[in-house]
């Protein structure tokens, strides 16, 4: 089996292949969607009403077939308060807390924020950095915080900090993704297979264990 751990297009019809979509709280979202992610992106902070925002996040994320919440999280290049940025994000925290889902991160420019608000925060659910293509490291920085990684489309650039991430990776846990690409996850996969020690069999068993820990549950409905 293949995880595809994020990806905002309904792209796949093969049965060996099981991927979580990923929904803003302003999205309408395809009630054919088995499982799927759902958050308040720091990008479109000021798409919605807060309050708004929040009791459909919330009513969002009780549903069984969200399996996560996210993206969400900090981003200091785009042009939303920063305070306003921290405030939507702790409250995807505790809603991750309350309902016992991992959360999907989205950080630019703000990993020591990030890890502040972890510390204060402890939460028990998994967190994961999702498409990262940071240096080493930031990524080490990261793992140190029990933060999980998630790489995609940098995957495929020769010399990228992804790649070099990667070669060396060892056991650490990490999961593959397409995010707002057309790209096939086997394109990804099949990359990660030249670069690092992995078989295919051990690298699909090893992803797809991670996810069933993070989720609490076995991937049982393909």
């Amino acid at each position: 089996m293949l995880i595809d751990f994020h990806t905002h297009i309904n792209k796949y019809s093969d049965s060996d292949i099981f991927s979580v979509r990923s929904y803003s709280v302003s999205e309408t979202i395809d009630l054919k969607t088995k499982d799927y992610s759902v958050g308040w992106h720091p990008w479109h902070l000021l798409d919605l009403d807060k309050e708004t925002a929040f009791d459909i996040l919330e009513k969002q994320v009780q549903c069984d077939e969200a399996i996560m919440v996210g993206e969400c999280g900090l981003d200091k290049i785009v042009d939303i308060p920063f305070d306003l940025q921290k405030e939507v994000f702790e409250y995807q925290i505790k809603l991750s807390e309350k309902y016992s889902k991992p959360l999907v991160l989205h950080c630019v420019r703000s990993f020591s924020e990030l890890i502040e608000m972890k510390k204060h925060f402890k939460p028990k659910q998994q967190w994961v950095v999702h498409g990262f293509s940071n240096n080493i490291n930031i990524a080490q920085m990261l793992v140190k915080e029990r933060i999980m990684l998630s790489f995609g489309k940098n995957v495929l650039t020769e010399n990228s900090n992804a790649q070099k991430i990667l070669s060396q990776i060892g056991d650490m846990p990490f999961f593959l993704e397409t995010d707002d690409t057309d790209l096939h996850i086997k394109d990804i996969y099949g990359k990660v297979l030249e670069i690092t020690n992995y078989g295919f069999e051990d690298l699909s068993d090893k992803i797809t264990k991670s996810l069933e820990q993070i989720i609490h549950q076995k991937i049982s409905h393909l």
